[in-house]
């Protein structure tokens, strides 16, 4: 099972005495960064099948390619003004770059 992108679990039952085993692979990420997604429907609302853009965290593996990235479009939030700012200017950042293929 993936979770965040980030984990691996893998859960098994032994035939010993209800005995359960959990695997959890943790695999590095890289780094990470704002990029604008395209979907082929608005997720809230299927009848609409225009082309949804909207803005992801996206994480990266060491070779640098994609390795998951989030679920639900990201909101704008900070602790104080100028983190907001830099959160915006991130967010600014990414319509600069291609725009990437949101896979279910």
């Amino acid at each position: 099972m993936r979770v965040s992108g980030h984990h691996v679990a893998e859960l098994w039952y032994a035939p010993w005495p209800i005995v359960f085993i959990i695997v959890l692979e943790y695999r590095k990420m890289s780094h990470w960064n704002y990029r604008v997604m395209q979907q082929p429907e608005r997720p809230d609302d299927p009848d609409d099948k225009g082309i949804w853009l909207a803005i992801h965290e996206v994480f990266y593996d060491d070779d640098g390619e994609v390795d998951g990235w989030t679920k639900d479009a990201v909101t704008v939030g900070g602790n104080s003004k100028e983190e907001l700012l830099k959160v915006l200017e991130n967010m600014t950042a990414a319509a600069e770059k291609p725009v990437l293929d949101y896979e279910v």
